[in-house]
């Protein structure tokens, strides 16, 4: 750029020679100071010449040298003469041009004229010259901005700037990020979302660092245990966290539950990738004495898939089995699958280097309820199920309870996910846990195999009877290899027991399960069968082999003192360890007598066998009363007189209230609910401890709720059980049954049929399972209903065994004695709405009044609460527990009520 003054300027009396006569006063032409990045610059500016015919101006210019003949070229403008025109110019009397495109370091030389509109133009005049000397460079500075972590910084990179001016910088975090620092020339100044530097006079760095957001993971133990690490623990974004519960001696995990929700009983719980703060509590239960229910077998299979039924009854059943015999020397395992509560399927694969084909071998069984146990002599037992992490890496498992010594470990694929062989490997077995893999055949390493479900038995080391089963739980020591090695029991049990086993050590790597020959009373072979799929090498190192004896008692002991035999008792059902089996009154032998080939039937259809029915006909006096009187216990005898009837209502809240009757009961019957709406927390009755004089009461909310609940108003009836039949012919039936029932409904049948389909209510009148329970009944019929359990939704549907008792009364109005009863049921329009039911006949005061479902139109957990009662109305509807979602809307419902009243 150009800072230069320059003039020229013409005579004031100059005769034109171009056409004009003369050129008016000195034209002085001023260069300004002018900016460009390629290139110079200049302004000029002149005296305005005032001759009426003037026309415009012409600007001539040249480099390198004076005078004539002035033909510069280069300029924006133009080659010389650079014309302007009169009405060009922005203001004609005080007349100035801009020309751009001068080179640095040149030298110019410039003359102007002055023509008219009739072509005319003066002289040039003075000429005036440009010593070009070059423009210094600007001052210009650095900034390197740079960004470390989950965000960014703008603009990025290095900025050149010019000296003095503000560069301004923002910064911005990625999500679940924040800033952690902002470092300006290798200082810390601070976490802010923005930055300026100004008047910038030198060079300079900006850093922003961005770190992930931090969330709490709060964690509390109730009483008789620990959760570790306990209280606040604070771990990044995405990053995990794994908590270990460990219950006092004589205690386990009763249930863990996060941010509210119960996830059932775990010994660990692994927040996975935390984006938000997260709670977990632990609670723990007194482990009881208890004896699992164990079913044992001897199969013979081959490659095609056996299927095998129970024989006992299961609800959640843990099933292991193994190791295969040595009829055919392929290696081989036995892989399960399909397990549910009636029963497995079960085959041998071979692994796949060999052509699947296999002989018939024998393997043993063993199948437990799953839970934790501990025997009346103390012994530690469970059987639980886990899936693996789909790795070759070793996998940590916590036992359900902690061990007071090392219990031995029995496992088995559970599942078959992936359509390879697979063989299940134990090592580090201790009294907390134990860590588990998978193996595939060596040929496919390093392919890592799919995640599968596997079933554990653990069981520590002692010998003993259970429920008329001879057992032996030990260990081998590390002495079993490739070579057969006999196997000592320290029982003598007889029949030849059934033999489960699995290596405890992982002592050779090579791939290898157990195979078993010449087992008898006393002892049996064993070796460690490795699979040839990368070599034929079978040599393998000594492991330590853990193993689950199992045998049926001695054929002609009777340890009951019954009069019948041990192995009898297990052919008819009964209880080799108890003289009278079903409790009613009658030993063993003594009701089997009786019975004759009428043992095994069920007169009153309730799913029991004579011989194990304490009340065979259901007419609610046991069978050995009926046989002490007279009466034939298979025979049903309507009750000919009206029912033994006690109606009440009671405030209770979630704290158990103990309700004393007013009269004695035998066989009392107990109906109530539903409960008032006084609270909004979604809850339901529960009933425990029902005797001839009583019963216990509580209000129990759904999991996902605090538990504590303000005091409603229910209403009950009690009622002796069995069958009546009114004046006119309205049938009556209180009765009970035993029920596990959550994943489908269960039929029940009625002693005998009603004439029209009964209104029904039901109850749940135990406590056997600590969570929240309602019952559901569809499918009314004069034979009988359907029925089923349910849990909050949040949980996978599964409750142990409780009693149910119902009442089925025939629509109808009456009286018995002094008290009023109204039997109906609505039309199928009871929702999450209130609806209003009107009694025909109104009674003096609030009626006692019962109410259930008839229908299970919707499937979601819910149960009815009830409004408004008086003598003349109520209002019910249909109140949904919202564990899984917030959404409580119900299909319509047929409800089914019973009023008593004066």
């Amino acid at each position: 750029m150009f800072y230069h003054c320059l003039h020229f300027f013409f005579s004031k009396n100059l005769r034109w020679q171009r056409g004009f006569a003369y050129l008016m006063a000195v034209v002085i032409i001023l260069l300004l100071p002018a900016v460009s990045m390629a290139a110079s610059q200049v302004t000029l500016a002149w005296t305005a010449n005032s001759e009426a015919s003037l026309a415009g101006y012409r600007i001539y210019y040249k480099s390198g040298s004076s005078g004539e003949p002035y033909n510069g070229v280069g300029l924006n403008q133009g080659s010389s003469p650079v014309e302007i025109p009169l009405l060009n110019l922005a203001d004609s009397g005080n007349p100035e041009v801009t020309l751009t495109g001068l080179a640095q370091n040149t030298d110019y030389y410039f003359v102007a004229t002055a023509y008219d509109k009739y072509g005319g133009e003066s002289d040039y005049s003075n000429e005036v010259v440009l010593k070009a000397d070059p423009f210094p460079s600007p001052v210009v500075h650095k900034v390197s901005a740079s960004a470390s972590g989950n965000g960014t910084i703008s603009p990025a990179g290095t900025t050149t700037v010019d000296d003095g001016d503000d560069l301004p910088y923002t910064f911005k975090a990625a999500a679940h990020h924040h800033i952690a620092g902002v470092i300006v020339d290798g200082k810390k100044i601070g976490t802010m979302s923005s930055y300026t530097f100004s008047n910038i006079t030198a060079d300079h760095t900006i850093a922003v660092n961005f770190a992930p957001d931090s969330y709490t993971i709060s964690a509390d133990a109730g009483p008789n245990g620990t959760i570790t690490p306990s209280g606040e623990t604070t771990i990044k974004y995405g990053t995990s966290l794994t908590l270990k519960l460990t219950p006092d001696t004589g205690y386990g995990v009763a249930d863990v539950i996060i941010d509210g929700k119960s996830k059932g009983a775990k010994r660990t719980y692994t927040f996975e990738k935390v984006t938000a703060d997260h709670t977990i509590t632990a609670r723990f239960k007194i482990m009881d004495i208890s004896e699992p229910v164990i079913e044992f077998g001897e199969l013979k299979i081959d490659h095609r898939w056996t299927r095998v039924l129970f024989k006992e009854r299961f609800i959640d059943p843990v099933v292991v089995a193994g190791p295969l015999s040595l009829n055919g020397v392929q290696p081989a395992v036995v892989r399960i699958n399909n397990v549910d509560s009636t029963g497995f399927d079960i085959r041998i694969q071979e692994w796949p280097y060999l052509d699947g084909s296999h002989v018939t071998e024998s393997v043993s069984y063993m199948v437990m309820e799953r839970g934790s146990y501990i025997l009346a002599d103390g012994t530690r037992m469970e059987a639980s199920t886990f899936t693996t992490a789909g790795t070759y890496n070793e996998q940590a498992v916590l036992f359900e309870q902690s061990y007071n010594h090392v219990p031995v470990v029995v496992s088995s694929v559970l599942s078959f996910n992936g359509t390879e062989a697979v063989v299940p490997r134990l090592s580090s077995i201790s009294t907390e846990g134990f860590e588990f893999r998978l193996q595939t055949q060596e040929a496919d390493r390093p392919a890592t195999p799919g995640a599968e479900t596997i079933a554990y038995i653990a069981w520590e080391p002692t010998s003993g009877t259970l429920n008329g089963v001879s057992y032996e739980i030990a260990t081998s020591g590390d002495v079993v290899t490739d070579a057969f090695k006999p196997l000592t029991f320290t029982t003598t049990l007889n029949p030849a027991p059934v033999f489960i086993a699995d290596m405890q050590s992982f002592t050779g790597p090579d791939t290898a399960g157990i195979r078993q020959r010449n087992k008898e009373t006393t002892s049996i072979q064993v070796q460690i069968d490795e699979e040839q799929s990368s070599d034929r090498e079978v040599g393998h190192v000594a492991e330590n082999i853990g193993y689950i004896l199992l045998s049926r008692v001695i054929v002609g002991l009777d340890s009951d003192n019954d009069g019948l035999k041990d192995a009898d008792e297990t052919v008819y059902g009964t209880d080799p360890q108890k003289a009278d089996s079903d409790n009613d009154g009658l030993g063993d032998a003594v009701e089997l007598a009786y019975w004759g080939e009428r043992w095994d039937n069920d007169a009153d259809n309730d799913g029991l066998i004579n011989l194990l029915d304490e009340d065979s006909d259901n007419d609610g006096v046991n069978d050995g009363a009926e046989i002490d009187s007279g009466s034939d216990p298979g025979v049903f005898d309507i009750n000919p007189q009206l029912p033994h009837l006690e109606a009440g209502q009671v405030q209770l809240n979630h704290r158990w209230t103990r309700v004393t009757l007013e009269s004695t009961f035998q066989h009392p019957i107990v109906v109530a609910g539903p409960l008032s709406h006084k609270g909004e927390n979604p809850s339901v009755v529960r009933i425990r401890n029902v005797n001839t004089d009583g019963f216990d009461i509580r209000i129990q909310e759904w999991e996902y709720l605090d538990g504590t609940h303000i005091f409603e108003t229910v209403d009950y009836l009690v009622i002796e059980q069995g069958r009546y039949q009114l004046s006119d012919g309205t049938c009556i039936e209180a009765a009970m049954f035993e029920t596990d029932a959550t994943s489908m409904h269960q039929p029940v049948g009625f002693t005998k049929a009603c004439r029209v389909a009964p209104v029904v209510m039901t109850t749940i009148t135990t406590f056997n399972g600590p969570d929240a329970v309602t019952g559901r009944i569809q499918k009314v019929t004069p034979q009988g209903f359907e029925y089923l359990m349910q849990e909050q939704e949040a949980k996978r549907q599964f409750h142990t065994v409780e009693a149910v008792a119902y009442l089925a009364w025939e629509p109808s109005t009456g009286s018995i004695g002094d008290l009023k009863f109204l039997v109906a049921r609505t039309a199928d329009g009871v929702t999450q709405e209130y609806f209003n039911i009107m009694f025909p006949q109104p009674f003096t005061a609030a009626p006692a009044f019962l109410g259930d479902m008839q229908t299970t139109n919707s499937a979601d957990t819910a149960n009815i609460r009830r409004n408004n009662l008086d003598g003349f109305a109520v209002d019910v509807m249909i109140d949904e527990e919202r564990s899984r979602d917030t959404e409580d809307r119900h299909a319509a419902e047929v409800v089914g009520y019973m009023v008593f009243g004066q």
